[in-house]
């Protein structure tokens, strides 16, 4: 069973309702499992390990369940770090760390005994972690964390569905350390933690589909990465107005909003109306469209049941001013004869707060009545703060903390050159099929992208592998309740043509062993190449791996680089089926009626597939981005940028 979210910040309410039902979750999305506290543990460490300066995540692990130090234990350490600081001698401030302190934490005074123990201890364990992890790649620095902090001892004292969740969260922590590459450089720790703080402030829609365990429990993923997969039963909660489908508060209008390409130097700019108030509206129907395809894939992930609910009060601790309606989609699905209300209820009078069930923290003493009341008094009266400072004997790292958010707020940094990094160690098998037609294409599309116009013949070759994956996997596809508002593929046909020239071929009369199958083939060069087989068609230990094409057939000499990728991983990546013995790759064209063309795959061609793939990940590496023109040319988004590539045309 599954539970398929629009948004991440839906996550914590259904995460908590588990919990007190003892049943066991697994959450495979990024921005949801940054706030399960086992992870968020992990989280932390591997923060202190990368900023010793952050002081935020070395109080999050003196404060939790291994150490059960409070505020004030900190306060004298605190008071120690500012009155060990000179600075105000030297031109360049260099505070004194609250990390830094830990090494005088015998001699300070004020601390009470049993803190002092606690500090003592966790100081060994951050100085052997930041001694053994040097060297250590991601995973193995987290896997490390967990041995030294008895982390696994503790998971295995919990409850069997506390135990099973602490686990699976855990391990989707590992993997996602583990797969995780930057889109520029190398790896390191300080990037992904980077990344996770991306992804924890503006929480992106992740394309790549979840992995998951196979463990009883409930899978609570985004619907974006629930693209592939399906359970018996799924869940959609929160389809109200204004979030499944979701409003769009802000439009990419480079006339309000400076950060985007101005329209006139927009690839698309012949596409978006002159008119403001037109291109509001175009890019709103825009995002309409993008959102009914995301429900579409909400839905056709159940095989068996659907439940879609929804509440009239959200909004994290204080509800919102009006009770939420059903949005469009949850009428759809009420209205489907094949539906069974479980009934509603009215909304009632307004809750006066909404919030998680939450132990009571520790009196603070420092703000005795708490944070909020502390804000509300610098607001008043700014004065006190000032006052309090001094009290406290901080008033110089305030000071020092007070101008440096003012430079943040008010100061632009100098500009400098921007640093040359490497590219990043991942690729799709589209960009070698690019890089094999146009390095220089590949440059502009992977390493340094450049805005492309919209393309209908990549949205009709979607809506055709869509109905083909449907068909594959015995579902019929989802009646359109309103004609165009899913996969809309613009003026052209919805595909039609080629999926008559699929239901007329031996393709659609045997049942696929794999469909829409993703891989991620390790290279020699330090490589990953990551891609999805439409198909695999399995008669013991024989196999054809099927690409459908939408078009027509070609004559580029670069597609056979999908099929060398595909080749390779049907050989080397585990499907969770036996190797195949006898291996046969095919291109079905359909556009114009059915047009196969079929490569016998050896040991010979596979080793020198794999070879092409090395070679041209090896030039990708070496940064040869050279331009390289051809027919491709005629059809290229960044012709305007290319000179070789536009003399190619004149003279052809």
């Amino acid at each position: 069973m599954a539970v398929l979210f629009r948004k991440n910040k839906d996550f914590a309410v259904v995460v908590e309702a588990m919990k007190r039902h003892d049943i066991p979750v697994e959450v495979a999305n990024v921005g949801g499992l940054l706030s399960v506290p086992e992870v968020a543990e992990l989280r932390a460490w591997l923060t202190v390990l990368d900023r010793p300066e952050d002081s935020a995540a070395l109080a999050e692990l003196l404060f939790g369940s291994h150490f059960r130090l409070g505020l004030a234990d900190l306060a004298p350490l605190s008071r120690w770090a500012a009155d060990a600081d000179d600075s105000d001698d030297r031109e360049e401030p260099q505070p004194v760390t609250l990390l830094e302190a830990l090494d005088a934490v015998e001699g300070i005074p004020g601390l009470r005994a049993e803190a002092v123990a606690a500090l003592v201890r966790f100081r060994e364990i951050y100085r052997h972690l930041l001694s053994e992890s040097q060297g250590l790649s991601l995973v193995e620095t987290c896997r490390l964390v967990l041995d030294l902090t008895r982390a696994w001892q503790d998971i295995e004292a919990l409850p069997t569905s506390a135990r099973l969740t602490a686990r699976l969260n855990i391990y989707r922590f590992l993997d996602l350390a583990e797969d995780w590459s930057p889109l520029r450089g190398r790896p390191s720790l300080g990037a992904f933690l980077a990344y996770l703080d991306a992804m924890e402030e503006e929480p992106a829609d992740e394309l790549d589909s979840a992995h998951l365990s196979g463990e009883e429990a409930v899978t609570l993923v985004t619907v974006h990465r629930a693209k592939g997969l399906e359970w018996d039963t799924v869940a959609l909660p929160a389809v109200v107005q204004d979030n499944f489908p979701s409003k769009t508060r802000q439009f990419p209008d480079p006339d309000r909003f400076p950060e985007e390409v101005p329209t006139g130097l927009r690839i698309d700019a012949e596409q978006l109306p002159n008119d403001p108030e037109e291109r509001k509206d175009h890019l709103r129907e825009r995002h309409d469209k993008q959102e009914w395809r995301v429900a579409y894939v909400a839905i056709t992930r159940a095989k068996r049941k659907l439940f879609v609910s929804g509440a009239y009060w959200y909004g994290l601790p204080e509800p919102t001013k009006r009770p939420k309606k059903p949005s469009k989609l949850f009428e759809i699905v009420a209205a489907h004869p094949h539906s069974r209300s479980e009934g509603t209820v009215d909304p009632g009078p307004r809750p006066e707060i909404l919030r998680p069930r939450q132990v009571d923290p520790a009196p603070d003493p420092i703000f005795p009545r708490g944070w909020e009341a502390a804000i509300r008094d610098a607001i008043s009266q700014p004065e006190t703060v000032d006052a309090r400072a001094e009290e406290l004997g901080v008033e110089k790292e305030y000071r020092r903390v007070v101008e440096d958010i003012r430079e943040q707020l008010f100061r632009l940094a100098e500009p400098g050159e921007s640093p040359t990094e490497e590219p990043g160690r991942t690729v799709s098998v589209t960009g070698l099929v690019t890089y094999a037609q146009c390095p220089k294409r590949f440059y502009w599309t992977d390493v340094d992208p450049l805005p492309r116009r919209p393309n209908p013949a990549a949205l009709r070759g979607s809506e055709i592998h869509r109905r083909i994956e449907l068909h594959q996997l015995g579902q019929v596809p989802f009646e359109e309740f309103d004609e165009g508002l899913y996969d809309a593929v613009g003026e052209g046909g919805t595909g039609g043509v080629g999926f008559a020239a699929y239901e007329s071929s031996r393709f659609a009369e045997h049942k696929a062993a794999l469909v829409e199958a993703a891989f991620s083939l390790d290279l020699e060069t330090d490589y990953v190449v990551r891609g999805r087989i439409d198909a695999v068609y399995c008669d013991g230990p024989r196999w054809e791996v099927v690409d459908f094409k939408s078009g027509k057939p070609s004559e580029d000499p670069a597609r056979i680089v999908q099929l060398q990728a595909y080749g390779v991983a049907a050989t080397r990546v585990d499907f969770g089926l036996p190797r195949p013995e006898d291996l046969r790759l095919t291109f079905a064209y359909l556009g114009g009626g059915l047009h196969e063309e079929t490569i016998e795959a050896d040991r010979e061609w596979i080793e020198q597939a794999e070879g092409s793939l090395i070679d041209l990940t090896s030039r990708i590496d070496r940064q040869e981005f050279d331009e390289t023109p051809g027919d491709w040319c005629r059809s290229c988004d960044f012709l305007r940028f290319c000179g070789p590539g536009r003399a190619w045309l004149e003279e052809h």
